[in-house]
């Protein structure tokens, strides 16, 4: 049964959606990271907007203090 077109929802505000490059250039914007660092983000701590903002911060942070990858939530090596 095909998809019922009157029933469209707003979109999911709260998850990132890795598989949609869009959707990963987007919020890799919102975070000021890159796309790369935004997908690594959501491969490590899930899809979750308030969980991959915080690691992306992390990261941020501390690149500008020079303190590495943050906790290495968004380091793409792991």
């Amino acid at each position: 049964m095909p998809d019922d077109k009157a029933k469209i929802r707003n979109p999911d505000r709260d998850r990132i959606n890795p598989n949609e490059d869009y959707e990963l250039q987007n919020w890799a914007k919102h975070f000021g990271v890159s796309m790369d660092r935004t997908q690594a983000a959501v491969k490590k701590v899930g899809p979750m907007v308030k969980d991959c903002q915080t690691s992306s911060k992390e990261a941020i942070d501390g690149h500008r203090y020079g303190g590495g990858q943050g906790n290495g939530k968004c380091n793409e090596d792991g």
